[in-house]
């Protein structure tokens, strides 16, 4: 729901197989006040829920969009679904970009929680996420199937992980890191 107002926006704008222009990239940032003025005329809709839809691109340190929002004026449930929409974009085939594997998301909401996403909720996030992982089977950059064994927070892409029966801190490692969970 909160990317709603993208269906507004001309269709081969939003498919562009390249990067937007500064102009393309204007019209695509009112995307969120038009699915908040869309969704706003459904009857006993959560005004929380319209925040998080009006919000979701704001940023802690104000450099977000639309209204260029800091922290303390950012309704909660936005910073929440700001969260999720960084993964699901990362996590999505761009034109302009592949797809980032899990691990390496991680770590980029991790970075981002210094600045720009809520540090606490970021921090929870990453937590449920690290434990989700434990246990997983990952496939390493010299083709090894490894067994995700610990996470550490400080260093979320670069698990301990067991392969044919020896354990690697890929955190140690100059030269092995996960490249795809299976």
């Amino acid at each position: 729901m909160h990317d709603f107002g993208k269906t507004k926006i001309d269709k081969n704008l939003i498919d562009k197989n390249r990067i937007f222009s500064e102009e393309e990239f204007e019209i695509i940032k009112t995307h969120p006040v038009i699915a908040y003025d869309e969704i706003k005329k459904v009857p006993f809709i959560n005004k929380s829920v319209l925040y998080a839809v009006l919000m979701h691109h704001e940023r802690c340190d104000g450099s977000g969009y639309p209204l260029g929002l800091k922290s303390n004026q950012i309704h909660e449930f936005a910073k929440i679904v700001a969260i999720a929409d960084v993964f699901d974009a990362t996590n999505s085939n761009r034109a302009y970009r592949d797809k980032k594997q899990p691990l390496e998301i991680l770590k980029i909401i991790k970075e981002d929680s210094l600045s720009k996403l809520d540090y606490t909720l970021c921090s929870k996030f990453l937590n449920g996420m690290s434990n989700f992982y434990i246990g997983q089977t990952v496939l390493l950059n010299n083709n090894k199937k490894c067994k995700v064994i610990q996470m550490d927070l400080n260093n979320i892409s670069s698990p301990l992980v067991l392969c044919d029966d020896e354990f690697i801190d890929l955190s140690k490692s100059n030269d092995l890191y996960v490249t795809e969970i299976l």
